[in-house]
């Protein structure tokens, strides 16, 4: 089955106003499937490297990268729960069920991609 795939950036998340822009766009495409590819809101990946740099993380290490994650997972989230809140079902799905990479920690190459067909299950929408 067809899906449509959107990529949103960090300031489509600013607001409230701004996140429900994002959901009634993606409303917009009608009953196929929809996958939203979504940055972490403007500022978070930023804040979050700052917080590891005063533990003393260093930027390329396993915990950086699940620590930036969690950016796109909250934007992810709250994608979902406004879209939710105007009567379309979705799943959330985290990047390491889709993404196969290099493990380069830090600057992976994506080798495969992969469960994509996440779209279909059970008629949610993915984010």
């Amino acid at each position: 089955m067809p899906c449509v795939i959107q990529k949103f950036g960090g300031a489509c998340f600013a607001d409230t106003e701004r996140l429900f822009a994002v959901a009634r766009k993606l409303l917009s495409c009608g009953p196929q499937p929809v996958v939203a590819v979504v940055s972490a809101q403007q500022g978070v990946t930023d804040h979050l490297i700052r917080q590891m740099r005063v533990v003393g993380g260093t930027t390329a290490s396993p915990a950086m990268d699940v620590l930036l994650a969690t950016g796109e997972l909250q934007s992810a989230a709250l994608v979902a729960a406004a879209l939710e809140h105007l009567g379309r079902r979705t799943a959330v799905v985290p990047p390491w069920a889709v993404f196969q990479t290099d493990a380069v920690w830090g600057n992976a190459t994506i080798e495969a991609v992969g469960g994509v067909s996440n779209v279909e299950r059970d008629g949610k929408d993915t984010l």
